[in-house]
């Protein structure tokens, strides 16, 4: 339908229709404004046009006819059968000329046996663009979808309806935008089987466009069947961005490379005025993108695009035409080998104008039909003919008038097998014309045969994959003919797709298999194909053939076929989906372990985990480690029978897996095995119950799992099984886990099944309340069939007596029976339950050998009577696995087997399938809803967990429902309880749970239910739970004042400390004062007590000397009921100026007295003394060590102006008895004096430093000397507190006395008064060794009386040798 004009006005576009494979119209062009239209009131500015040769033609004669078409220019030609009475009928548009008024027109003509009515439509007339046919609303019969301008100069995109051959204008789709200098095609280019459009062209306001709508028709994610709505055009913003813009140009759909859905070439101008010829590939999912590999096809605008086979290699070449970059007349025709375009050499005229490809002349191949002008303006319609297969040359021999700016289609109008044409557009003297050709062929084209053998469609969860054998044709070679196919859910229906289509090749081209993107929903559906040839003659439809849709259909998942297999599946990779770990023998005899990523529901295998190869074994995906990452337990044997078990740790972070050395050392090595994960003693983590055979031997066992190392509880006894199964489950409704195990029990073929009830001590118990037959080469799964919230059981496999299925029903309390369910018999099998038909009870599949051969059975879940589903496409396994699983994310249960299958009885070969679920097309399962109101209790190391139970949207009930934890730390939220686990239901089946033996520390918790249907809820919000059981304990305690005069206050501040609970302040400590010179402790009063801060106080009523404080704190408690151990600590004396104090070491051995003997001005700051006992490195020479040394430290550092008295506690006295000071590295001798009401060695010193007390002799001078006196007046009526009468300076209770030896002497010391009268004897004759010593005088006299104020004499007799020195009395 190429229109050209003069081209110093203008130059004419041609515009295609909309088959696919073909462009077949074309329409005028003036940049940025709307042409000169000749022919009309500007017919004068047309110059003299130039004729053209015609030709003579061998076998095909075309004959111009006498209907009564309207001419039209700027139009286009599209034929169908919109009537369907299986002839084709005519939509034409176009300006038609003077004596048609000059308007544009939208036309439909009835084909009545090849005479051609105008049926009189309310279309809306277009010129500058096209019309074409089509199905979009899928109802079996031709829509029109048109954009042009209109007769109001308006740019338009509509759509009308076809209603039993009455036409409307969809109202309803109200996205169209309408564009002029357009072109339009339908194409199923995301073949989910309706019609998109494509459409490109020039807006209202004078941009270029490109708009690709997508038909929501066919909706995979209806709910209910897909082809249950309406037709409607959406924009595909995705693909409409990444089209290039053009107009005055061609859109053309065609499958350049081969793989079954549409491709789209374009050309035209861009929006910066340049030329454009570009190729887009589709994609599987139905995205555009440019072919970078043909960059090189020729820029052209105002022609024609052609898809066609010319040299019938089964590959679809291409035509252009059009204005080049020059403004040149360019006619080019690509050849296309494996999807790359090369130019082909043709012997032809260069026409801006329309094309069609056709086998005009019946020998098997097409010919290329071309009209439009030269780049002089002569005007030219001719064929290129098709030699030797793709040698085109032109031909101009048949008549043809050369026609521009319309439209060459060809068609066999009256079903002749000769083929026919129409040409419209304006000849050499601007009169419009629409010529119409009857073609005459000797021989004629024979129809072709329809294809014989239609195959049974494959029919997956995304789509179905229908395929047949070649159709045949005289003329045609196979590879040539297209195909048309339909799908409906009726007899003869297109619902599904449609094959209502115009006289073009078919809608799925020359593909003999097609796989359509359709979301078929479980129904019968009726299908067919018809072959057309290159001569655009159709065969009869195949025998129509029919399918059924089931609840399972085939999947698009490519496994690995492996028998005597195991499989588990989980998501390992946290990414929301399931993974699969598969293991097994393959078709070689050789053990596999494979592990398949899901990427958003497509499974690969994942090549860079190496899973050791098994067969006859188990895997298990769980959490061994609280990492958070799912681990993968792995048992059995390879093909060589070497055994193994191991644990494979989860690398999230490099994309592997790694054996645990601890497995290989501390877990049998196992073949005929099965292996399963556990909290069977509830600390959370989990642990491994594994059964099979060793050399010689067969064992079962539970492995502790002891922060991901695992050592076997020899606690438990268990019954060695191989060759079965084993399987964890509360059925006691006790809160642990239980187990079952069944499997063949010695080597003369018996069997056991052993039920282990978990006792509240963690030991697994045998429970003989139930008589459940022994099995081996079996299966057995726990599930709650009857949904009354106790566990039921499944169990198959060969018992004693033959092959056996069962479902065995828990009363309430354990006690497992024989429901009686009709079941087939089977073994070397399996069972899984899961709620496929989301009816909220829990359906069941089966696997395995029966009676009548290998099975794969779905049951149906009938108020507790199992209805066996039937589905054709489900494929028997013996020796196999079968799971449910949403591996695909749709809200319902999918099937996947493995094992050994066989079609006839005589090969026998692994398989591994997946099975789609279309339930969620009409009823997909509903998560169940978040657990609310969650709490925790904790007692001690254990805590209890609950919540409210949740509820369920797919009616499963609401103590059906099971639940998962996760409990952990800010830092590690799976630490405790892994939140991820293996698909299946929950393990916790109440909604409370207990974890014991958990460690002091805050922790984050969080619960999800999990239904029938596998399906999980969100987790539950994050709250919190402390456990703590560890005693309070005191961080510091300070006192206020230390030093203190007599009637003073005492303040005491405890800090305590305790993790992680905190202190009760709600229990008040009791804390007590022991002050240096009192032998009773003072109770000090609460004021205060927030957070860990306690603060009391207590007076002190007598007198007493400032100096050390022994402080008790007993009896507080954390919010956990931890109470603290007594504690009790000597607080160190402050120095206050002209003040004294006593400071104790922590241990109460070593005491200093300091005295009164510091001026106020003599210190910046008060200083703290302390006294720690200290470990020496080096013993010292000088003696035997009398327990430890210790140093005295002042902070700031001071030197008293008086000695200062240092004390040692010993338990017995000792002459030899010394104190030393380390001075340096050398321990310096001090002397010391045993006190005996105390037990204590004294002896004054001057300054601090490190002091201990040593066991050893000396020599020396006997004389005393060096007498001091540490109050040289004192008040013994002071009774500790420090008087301040005289000038401010405190006066204290006692003195000491300090004098030094030379050697060991024998020493009395006696006080005298002024009077020479004897008043007290201190020392009596007492052996003292050489050093200094310290005797104290307390002011009173023999008689025990305080003597009276006056100077005293102090006279010290050493062996003879006499020294005295006097001192003051004071008293008030």
């Amino acid at each position: 339908m190429p229109l050209q004009g003069w081209i110093y006005l203008w130059n004419l576009n041609p515009m295609p229709i909309f088959q696919i494979h073909r462009n077949l119209f074309s329409r005028p062009h003036i940049a940025g404004r709307d042409p000169i239209l000749p022919g009309c009131s500007y017919a004068w500015l047309f110059l003299l046009l130039l004729p053209f040769l015609v030709c003579s033609a061998s076998a095909q004669t075309l004959t111009l006819s006498n209907q009564n078409i309207p001419g039209v220019w700027a139009g286009s030609v599209s034929w169908g059968d919109y009537d369907g009475d299986g002839d084709f009928d005519l939509l034409l548009t176009g300006l038609t000329g003077p004596e048609d008024s000059c308007i544009p027109i939208t036309s439909v003509f009835r084909n009545d046996g090849g005479t051609l009515t105008n049926i009189g439509t309310s279309i809306t007339g277009i010129y500058l663009g096209a019309a074409t046919w089509g199905d979009y609303d899928g109802d079996g019969d031709l829509d029109i979808a048109l954009s042009g301008l209109t007769e109001a100069g308006m740019g338009s995109l509509q759509i009308f309806l076809n209603h039993e051959g009455r036409f409307s204008e969809d109202v309803l789709q109200d996205e169209l935008s309408p564009l002029r200098y357009s072109d339009i095609a339908w194409a199923d280019h995301d073949r989910d089987g309706d019609l998109d459009l494509i459409v490109n062209g020039m807006t209202p306001a004078g941009n270029t466009s490109t708009a690709l709508y997508a038909n929501e028709r066919i909706n995979g994610a209806r709910i209910g069947s897909p082809l249950g709505s309406r037709a409607v055009l959406k924009l595909d913003s995705p693909n409409t961005a990444r089209l290039i813009n053009l107009n005055q140009g061609s859109v053309s759909w065609g499958d350049i490379d081969g793989d079954g859905d549409p491709d789209l070439a374009m050309s035209g101008f861009g929006s910066g005025g340049t030329r454009q010829t570009v190729v887009y590939i589709n994609q599987v999912d139905g995205t555009l993108g440019r072919d970078d590999r043909n960059p090189d096809l020729s820029p052209v605008s105002s022609g024609d695009l052609a898809w066609g086979d010319m040299d019938n290699d089964g590959d679809l070449d291409l035509a252009v035409s059009g204005w080049n970059n020059e403004w040149e007349a360019t006619l080019q025709v690509y050849k296309n080998t494996a999807g790359i375009l090369r130019e082909n050499s043709i012997s032809a005229t260069r026409v801006i104008g329309a094309l069609d490809w056709a086998d005009v002349d019946a020998d098997g191949d097409l010919d290329l039909g071309v009209s439009g002008q030269t780049s002089v303006s002569d005007r030219m319609a001719f064929i290129l003919r098709n030699n030797l297969g793709g040698m085109l040359q032109e031909d101009t021999g048949l008549g043809l008038t050369g026609l521009r700016g319309g439209d060459f289609s060809w068609v066999d109008l009256t079903a002749d097998g000769g083929i026919d044409v129409l040409v419209t557009g304006e000849d050499e003297n601007g009169v419009r014309s629409s010529n119409l050709y009857s073609g005459s062929l000797t021989p004629t084209n024979q129809r072709p045969s329809a294809p014989t053998q239609l195959s049974r469609p494959i029919v997956t969860g995304s789509g179905v994959v229908l395929s047949w054998n070649d159709g045949t044709d005289g003329e045609t070679a196979s590879t040539g003919l297209s195909y048309t196919l339909r799908i409906g859910r009726e007899e003869n229906g297109h619902d599904a797709f449609s094959g209502a289509m115009g006289a073009t090749s078919g809608n799925v081209g020359n593909s003999r298999t097609i796989e359509l993107a359709i979301p078929l929903a479980r129904d019968t559906y009726y299908w067919s194909v018809r072959a057309t040839d290159g001569g655009l003659v159709s065969s009869p439809e195949a025998s129509e053939q029919q399918f059924r849709v089931d609840d399972l259909v085939s999947s698009v998942q490519s496994l690995r076929p492996l028998q005597n297999s195991t499989m588990s599946w989980g998501d390992y990779d946290n990414d929301g989906d399931a993974d699969l770990a598969l293991a097994g023998r393959d078709v070689d005899g050789i053990s596999r372990g494979l592990v398949y990523r899901n990427d958003s529901g497509i499974l690969s295998e994942n090549s860079s985990i190496g899973l050791q190869g098994v067969q006859d074994g188990s895997l298990a995906w769980g959490d061994l480690d609280n990492d958070g990452d799912l681990d993968l337990a792995l048992t059995g044997s390879d093909q060589s029978g070497n055994r193994y078990t191991h644990l494979y740790r989860n690398r999230l972070e490099s994309n592997d897996f790694a054996v645990t050395l601890n497995s290989v050392e501390n877990l049998p090595q196992l073949a005929a095995s099965h292996v399963g994960w556990g909290d069977y003693d509830n600390d959370g983590d989990l642990d491994l119950a594994l059964m099979g055979n060793i050399p010689g031997d067969r064992v079962a066992g539970i492995f502790r799992n002891e922060g991901g190392s695992f050592s076997q509880d020899t606690s438990q006894v268990m019954t060695g099984l191989d060759n079965g199964h084993l399987a964890w489950g509360d059925y006691d409704n006790d809160g642990d886990l239980d187990l079952v195990t069944t499997g063949q029990s010695d080597n003369q073929g018996n069997s056991l099944t052993v039920l282990y009830q978990n006792s509240s001590s963690g030991i697994l118990l045998v429970d003989e309340r139930s008589s459940l037959p022994g099995l081996l080469v079996s299966g057995v799964s726990w599930g709650d069939l009857d949904s009354d919230g106790d566990l039921d059981l499944g169990m198959t496999g060969l018992s004693n007596s033959g092959l056996l299925t069962s479902v065995y029903i828990n009363n309430g309390t354990g006690v497992l029976t024989n429901a009686g369910v009709n079941l087939s018999a089977a073994a070397a099998s399996e069972l899984a339950w899961g709620d496929f038909d989301n009816d909220g009870d829990m359906d069941l599949a089966l696997s395995g050998q029966a009676a009548t051969g290998r099975v794969l059975q779905v049951y149906r879940n009938q108020l507790g009577a199992f209805d066996p589903v039937p589905m054709d496409v489900l494929l028997g396994v013996d020796f196999s696995t079968v799971t449910w699983v949403d591996y695909d994310n749709d809200f319902d249960l999918d099937l996947v087997s493995s094992g050994r299958a066989t079609l006839d009885n005589v090969t026998f070969l692994p398989v591994t399938r997946a099975n789609d679920n279309l339930e969620s097309r009409f009823n997909p399962n509903r998560l169940p809803n978040v657990p609310e109101n969650p709490a925790a209790s904790t007692q001690g190391s254990q805590v209890t967990l609950s919540w409210s139970p949740s509820s369920d949207l797919n009616s499963t009930p609401d103590h059906a429902i099971t639940y998962a934890l996760r409990v952990g730390t800010e830092a590690e939220p799976d630490r405790v309880v892994s939140g991820s686990r293996s698909v299946g239901h929950g393990a916790i089946r109440k909604s409370t749970h207990v974890l014991q033996g958990l460690e002091s520390g805050n922790y984050i918790w969080a619960v999800r239910a999990i239904d029938n249907g596998l399906a999980s809820s969100d987790w539950s919000t994050l709250n919190a739970f402390i456990v703590d059981t560890i005693k309070p304990v005191v961080d510091s305690v300070d006192v206020q004042p230390r030093a203190l005069g007599s009637a003073n206050r005492i303040t005491v501040v405890v800090t305590f400390q305790d993790e992680p609970a905190g202190i009760d302040n709600t229990v008040s400590p009791t804390v007590t004062l022991k002050l240096t010179s009192d032998e009773n402790e003072l109770l000090v009063r609460q004021l205060n007590f927030s957070g860990n801060l306690w603060i009391g106080e207590t007076n002190v009523a007598n007198p007493f000397p400032s100096g050390t404080v022994v402080v008790s704190v007993s009896g507080a408690m954390d919010s956990k009921a931890n109470e603290m151990d007594r504690y009790q600590t000597v607080v160190p004396a402050l120095v206050l100026p002209g003040t004294g104090a006593v400071i104790e070491s922590g241990d109460g051995i070593v005491s200093l007295t300091v005295f009164p003997s510091l001026q106020a001005g003599d210190l910046s700051q008060n200083p703290s003394i302390s006294i720690t006992p200290i470990e020496l490195v080096v013993t010292p020479e000088v003696g035997n060590l009398v327990g430890r040394a210790y140093e005295i430290v002042s902070t700031p550092a001071f030197t008293p102006n008086k000695a200062a008295t240092l004390a040692f506690k010993v338990s017995t006295a000792d002459p030899n008895f010394a104190i030393f000071r380390l001075e340096g590295s050398t321990w310096n001798r001090l002397g010391g004096t045993f006190e005996t009401h105390s037990n204590r060695v004294r002896v004054p010193v001057s300054q601090m430093g490190i002091f201990g007390l040593f066991q050893e002799s000396a020599s020396g001078s006997g004389n005393a000397a060096g007498i001091e006196f540490s109050n040289r007046a004192f008040s013994p009526r002071s009774s500790g507190k420090a008087l301040s009468r005289l000038a401010g300076s405190p006066l204290f209770a006692t003195t000491d006395i300090s004098f030094g030896l030379g050697s060991s002497a024998t020493v009395r010391i006696e006080i005298y008064n002024r009077n020479g009268q004897l008043q007290r004897i201190l020392e009596s004759g007492r052996q003292l060794g050489p050093g200094r010593h310290v005797v104290t005088w307390d002011g009173k006299d023999e008689d025990q009386k305080i003597v009276r104020s006056g100077l005293y004499i102090v006279v010290i007799d050493a062996g003879g040798s006499k020294s005295h020195k006097t001192l003051a009395v004071v008293n008030d």
